[in-house]
Parts: structure tokens; sequence; C-alpha cells
């Protein structure tokens, strides 16, 4: 269910955030796959959409298409991953990612109808090996580029491919139908980040260098005279002149040197200053200060982001708590103490299960933990003229982990019913089946037609129908041939069994050249006109289907394809099959794409029992033969 959130419920998150310590969220986003599905050149015609696998390997490819609606309009895509979960590496090799170029259809495609690719890696870097190493591991792609040019529309959303770059390897991927894991593709996108306010400002740079000095101002006034000095000693008496003769008086002598300067007196007081000179020019910009913290982070891409993250409520701290409504609005809350364990949806019981028209099937929605208070869960179904919710939720009782619900099945039909609960789903595939016709159960009759009349037309596995194959009737009492054909140019047969007027019970033994020969078995001897259409499959064919399986042949086993109708032909789905001695693996055929009601593999040779039951009755109880190497086909009725 997409993520909705109401005006009010949005102020009372931001409210919650104004309590929040600051800190940096990325901004991601995930695509979901719309569409996945492989296809094989050994099952050319066979259509993959519902397994849970995707297989790759020689002759086959897988493909995937995300729903990218939910990406913002003009976002800017920092990096774009595809995650892949390995399930199972069968034999090593190396695996690549390619642009798919033309459409195709999940439910539709084969091998033979398999869209066109680039021959061009759409990875950034070299293809992934993939080993033993690799099994339940994920797997972490770049696909940026492709990604970005589905976005901008300059690349159509045709999804991608996954193909082998040598001519060596099997494995196998989870699809979105994988109900074990869960770990279906995705697309991880890292959304470049938005701006947020302005930080404040930083602190001032350092100041510039000093401008030149301004013009000198007038000088001042002059201060008062300071007091005179002590005088300096008296300097020294010059020498006394010679005698001379008296005569008239002499010269008067010259005056003695100056004595030493007296000490320097007192500075006398400052006068007043001079007026300031005008301003000099102003010096160069300091340089920057440091650019100040970042601002608060833009809007969130999902308020799943900040559940369990610290706040502050009456100045005690708690943690976030996120909680969805049935229609998906989020509600934020400070939880005080220990932070309450998160509710996310863990299955719907059953997974897989069948439900007549206008019956009803019990089905149970479970949580990871008990709830703390009564919770609703929202119930869907992908097409309600096939199935219907009668309230369209569930609600799961406070302190319990699962709510009961009932499915009503309308028209005969698959459809998937899903649980939601915010950002977590769960799911389960149902089928409804028409009424089924159990006239021809009880007492068999004891006369029959003479002669039987058996007819039908012959295949090649997942191919036309195939010409020149050799159609045996045979007792089963004694294996006598009773009558033979071989199929015309559109692979079609006609028997004429006699009869002598008493039910035959027996089989058809089948051959045609480069397959191996293998039986066919009705549950109850023929009193009438017989359709019967069989199917001859190759070794090579067989091997592959046990590869795609997960399987491999066992020395001394056969494998059965198992039909199961009720008396009008109509194919019974869900029913509980019982072989004799139990020993094979029984594989659901519808949810592995193969035809039949159910396979089983590995079945030992020799002789067996089998008999199937649904809703209280039986279906079929007859002995066959298996054959080591090759295959046995029974078709059980009422």
């Amino acid at each position: 269910m997409p993520f909705v959130c109401t005006r009010r419920q949005v102020r009372t998150a931001f409210l919650c955030l104004l309590s929040l310590p600051l800190v940096s969220l990325p901004l991601f986003a995930q695509a979901p796959p719309a569409a996945d599905t492989f296809v094989s050149s050994a099952t050319p015609k066979l259509n993959y959409g519902s397994s849970i696998i995707l297989a790759v390997g020689p002759g086959t490819n897988s493909y995937v298409q995300f729903n990218l609606s939910g990406i913002p309009a003009g976002a800017n895509i920092s990096k774009a991953t595809l995650r892949l979960y390995v399930d199972a590496v069968s034999g090593s090799g190396t695996l690549d990612v390619f642009q798919v170029t033309s459409a195709w259809s999940e439910n539709k495609v084969t091998y033979s109808t398999r869209p066109t690719q680039q021959s061009v890696s759409a990875m950034v870097g070299s293809s992934i090996p993939i080993t033993s190493a690799n099994c339940n591991q994920f797997l972490l792609l770049d696909i940026t580029p492709l990604a970005r040019g589905w976005l901008n529309g300059t690349i159509p959303n045709n999804g991608v491919a996954l193909s082998l770059t040598g001519g060596s390897g099997t494995f196998s991927l989870d699809s979105k139908e994988s109900l074990l894991t869960g770990n279906g593709p995705e697309l991880e996108i890292a959304l470049a980040s938005g701006t947020g306010p302005q930080g404040p400002v930083g602190p001032a740079g350092t100041q510039g260098p000093a401008g030149p000095a301004g013009a000198t101002g007038p000088q001042g006034q002059q201060g008062s005279v300071g007091a005179a000095g002590a005088p300096g000693p008296q300097g020294l008496t010059g020498a006394v002149g010679a005698v001379g003769a008296t005569g008239a008086q002499g010269p008067v002598g010259a005056t003695g040197p100056q004595g030493p300067t007296g000490v320097q007196g007192p500075k006398g007081d400052t006068g007043a200053a001079g007026s300031q000179g005008a301003t000099g020019p102003q010096g160069v910009m300091g340089l920057m200060g440091p650019i100040g913290p970042a601002g608060p982070a833009g809007l969130l891409a999902s308020f799943d982001a900040i559940a369990g993250l610290p706040c502050t409520r009456n100045a005690q701290q708690g943690t976030v708590a996120l909680t969805y409504s049935s229609s998906g609005d989020a509600t934020l809350s400070c939880v005080l103490g220990n932070p309450p364990a998160l509710t996310a949806l863990t299955g719907i019981m059953p997974s897989t299960g069948a439900v007549l028209a206008g019956g009803q099937l019990a089905m149970t929605v479970s949580t990871n933990n008990p709830v703390p208070s009564d919770l609703t869960v929202a119930i869907t179904v992908d097409n309600s003229t096939l199935a219907s919710v009668a309230s369209g939720s569930v609600v799961i009782a406070a302190g319990q982990s699962s709510g009961n619900f009932t499915l009503v099945g309308l028209s005969q039909g698959t459809v998937t019913v899903t649980a939601s609960l915010g950002q977590s789903t769960a799911l389960a595939r149902v089928q409804v089946e028409a009424a089924l016709n159990f006239s021809c159960s009880g007492t068999p009759p004891t006369v029959a037609a003479d002669p039987i009349v058996i007819s039908g037309n012959v295949t090649a596995f997942q191919s036309a129908s195939d010409p020149g194959v050799t159609v045996e009737f045979h007792r089963k009492s004694d294996n006598v041939v009773l009558g033979t054909t071989t199929t015309d140019s559109n692979g079609n047969y006609s028997l004429s069994i006699p009869s002598g007027g008493v039910p035959i019970d027996g089989y058809l033994n089948l051959s045609a050249p480069g397959t191996p020969e293998f039986r066919a078995y009705w549950s109850k001897p023929l009193t009438g006109p017989t359709s019967s259409s069989p199917f001859v499959i190759t070794s090579s064919a067989l091997n592959m289907v046990y590869s795609l399986l997960q399987q491999s042949p066992q020395p001394g086993t056969g494998t059965l394809v198992v039909s199961i109708a009720d008396c009008a032909g109509v194919a019974v789905i869900g029913a509980t099959l019982s072989v004799q001695p139990n020993s094979g693996s029984v594989i659901d055929a519808g949810a592995s794409g193969l035809p039949g009601s159910d396979w089983v593999l590995n079945q030992p040779s020799g002789g067996a029992t089998i008999s199937a039951q649904s809703g209280g009755t039986t279906f079929g109880s007859t002995q066959f033969i298996v054959i080591s190497g090759r295959p046995t086909l029974l078709s059980l009725t009422p």
C-alpha cells in the first residue's frame, strides 16, 4: 500500500522532530518489482511468470521490471543498485545484466516470444562470477546509468535481463513470488540529498593588514620650561705665565675651557594632543572564516527512517515510535523508557490454498511480536471478481500476534491475497475452483461398450503435436497388447479395443525416436469412449526440469506426472497426494509452471500405489509400475 500522511499527522511528525537531536538522514527510495520471470530453450513454449525462482543457465535467461512510480518526479539519482538473492548454485558461472529493449508480459512471455536485449552490459563494472560461496547471499549490482535513463524518459523502462556471459553455469535467484524468504529483486535508489537551511554565520576572519598612516596632525602647544639644572663644576685654573719684564701690563689671559653640561632636568608636561588626522584607506579584506556547521536535513523520504531514534518529552528521554492506521496514515509519538518492539507482518497461512466458488477459506495473518494494542491490518485481493474478504481488514487483538479472516470464493481463477501494515506486507496465493462434479464416483459399472474407442493427441513436451509416435494399449493384468497404432502428421491417434462388454483395466505404452518409452495409466477400468492426450519428453528435457526444480535424477528411480480431475474433466487443485512407497519428492505442478497437478521426482522403480484426497472424496487408488529413468503418466478421477 503506498505511504499516506495526512496534514495532521505531518504536523505531529514535525513537532516531534523539534525535540530530536539534529541528525543527518540519507535519502533512499526502493522500487519494487512490477514483473519477473524466466524463460528456457529447453521448454520454449512454457511461461514461468508464477515461479518462485529466477533461473539463469545455458539457454535460460531471467527478466525483471521495476515499478518506478514511487520515485519523486525530477529526482536526482546518485546511485541505483539492483539487489538479488542467490538461493541455489548447481554450477559456477558468470552473471551479467543487460538492458531489455522491447516490451514483455510476466504471465505470457516464453523462450519463443522472449524480448530483445542489448549486447553491452548495463552494469557499472565487470560481470559477477557466481559460485557456491554466493548461495544464500545477496548480490548488489550497480546499474545507475540505466536507472537514470528510465527516470528521465530517455530509455523505455522494459526492465533488465539476467544472463550468463559464458557457456556454463546454472543457478537461481529469488523471484517476487518467493514466499519462503521474501528476498525478491529490488532496485535500491540513493537520491542526491537536498540542501538544508543556511547554517549560522561563521566566525570573523583574521584582521587584514593596517592601512597607511594618516597625515600628521597640528603640533600641540609648547609645554612649560623645566627647572634650571645645577651649575656645572668650575673649570681648572690655567697655568701661570712666565714673569716678564716689568713692563706694561700684559693682556688678559684666555678664558679657560667650559665645564661639563649639568644633568638634564625632568621632562615637562605633555602638551595637549593635536586633532586626529584623516582616516587612511581601508586595508585588504582578510581571509574568509571557516564554514559554519550544516543546517538540519531536508524532508524525509520515509517516516520509517526515524522510528527508534531518541527523543525528549517533559525533559525525559525516550524513543520515537511509529504506527500506521489501516489507511496508511502515520502517527509519531515519543515513548519514554525502553523502546517498544517494531511490529511487522510475518506471513499469511495458508500461503497457498484452494477454495470452491461459493465456498469459504479460513486464513490467518501473523506478526513478529504480540501487539501492545488492537491493530488493524488491511486485507486485499488482486481480482475482486474471483474472491473477496468481507470487511477488507482484520483486527489483531492487544497481546496477540495473529488474527483470522475469511476469504470467499466467487469465480474460478487464481488470486493473490495481500496483508498490509504500513510498509510491511505478506502474500498468499489461492486457487478458486469451480464446483466439482462427483457424479461418476460410487460403485463402478460392470458393463462396458464393445469396442471401447480410445483417442487423443500426442505432443512433445512444450512443443507442437508429435507425429510418428507408436501408441499401444496393454491389459494391466498380463501386459497383453490389445491394440496398436501410430500418430498421424498432426499427432492424432485412435484405438478400437474389443472389450467383450466388460470394463478393461489397462494402460497406454508410448514410444518415439529420441524419447524414452513410457506408460500412461488410468485410475479405474475403462467402460466407454475415452480421450487421452499424453506427451512425450526427451531425456535432456526431463533433466532440465529436475535442474529447474533444484533436484538431480537418482539411479534406480523414475518420474511421476499426475493429473487429478473430477468427473467432468475439471482439474482439481490442492488435492493431497499419497504414493506408496513414499520415497519421492512431490512438486506442485501449477506453482512450478509444469503440466498436470503434481510431479513426483525420484520415485523408486518397481510396483507402486497412488491415490488422492480432496474435500472427503478419494481420487483413484490404482497400482502401476515405475520404470527407472522414465516418466509415468497417471490420470486420477473419483
